[in-house]
């Protein structure tokens, strides 16, 4: 069942890739870079990339939304959304129970900013549009949320986020 898991996440990842490419938008594939090379380099906990992805995913979609409506332009409805998690993947309670304070008290909020930082400086440096930086984060979003379904423990939260090849 992992290495379908992983099938599964490194034909996203092409496909990510493929779309990043084919609009010529190396802003992506720059902020992509980026943050693969930082989550890999500081080891950043699953539960620290996530709380960064939220932050950005809600702050691309209401400046995006905003836009739109200034615009009268309606977003489709798949980029408002997190994407859907694929295979036999289920979300749900899987009878672990998790003290979400304790939890967020216990992340690094250095690391966090680092990594909030360099997904930032990514989106500006290159003047990414922010409809693909959402598509980028959103590929991240759902990375991180695969791997949240299958913690079983409050420990494995802070286990590093495991970045498939190719990602």
């Amino acid at each position: 069942m992992e290495a379908l898991w992983q099938q599964v996440v490194i034909r996203a990842s092409k496909e990510i890739v493929g779309i990043i490419m084919s609009s010529s938008n190396l802003g992506a594939l720059f902020l992509q870079e980026q943050m693969v090379a930082i989550a890999n380099q500081m080891s950043i906990p699953l539960i620290e990339i996530s709380l960064v992805l939220q932050k950005y995913t809600k702050a691309l979609v209401a400046e995006l939304r905003k836009h739109a409506q200034q615009s009268n332009e309606i977003l489709p409805e798949n980029i408002l959304q997190p994407l859907p998690l694929e295979g036999d993947i289920e979300s749900g309670d899987a009878g672990i129970e998790i003290d979400m304070q304790k939890v967020v008290s216990m992340t690094d909020v250095d690391r966090m900013d680092i990594f909030d930082t360099v997904i930032r400086t990514a989106i500006n440096e290159k003047e990414t549009p922010l409809f693909d930086a959402l598509l980028v984060i959103r590929e991240w979003e759902k990375l991180a949320r695969t791997q949240l379904v299958k913690s079983t423990s409050a420990g494995q939260l802070f286990s590093p986020l495991e970045l498939p090849e190719g990602f």
